[in-house]
């Protein structure tokens, strides 16, 4: 959720990146839920926690489904996605965008912190 979006996710969760023909990845899903509630992740997980099925205990005894529990998130945010951008792949390059803005904005101070202490 907090990786700027031109970055690629770890090798162990690149699945989440993978498109189904007409959608969008996991990970789009999750850039768009977090645009419909300003970028708070704390709110999307909320969410989460509170509409999905408590996790197995012992976690492994039995299997857990955590992506329908999302989709479904996703799916009752489209229209207030649709509602501020038109539709949701202008919504989607929209938080892309904003998304980008602020990781360049980051890196951008960081480079000048860094290159300040470096020619103390």
């Amino acid at each position: 959720m907090l990786l700027p979006p031109d970055r690629p996710l770890p090798t162990r969760l690149a699945r989440y990146e993978q498109t189904i023909a007409g959608g969008y990845s996991v990970r789009e899903q999750a850039l768009m839920l977090l645009a419909v509630h300003d970028y708070d992740p704390g709110v999307v997980l909320d969410q989460l926690v509170r509409t999905a099925e408590p996790m197995p205990k012992p976690l492994w005894s039995q299997p857990y489904d955590a992506v329908t529990p999302f989709g479904d998130l996703y799916v009752a945010a489209m229209p207030v996605m649709i509602e501020r951008a038109g539709d949701t792949d202008r919504f989607l390059q929209q938080a892309k965008e904003q998304r980008q803005k602020w990781a360049d904005e980051i890196e951008r101070v960081a480079v000048g912190v860094l290159m300040e202490s470096v020619s103390r």
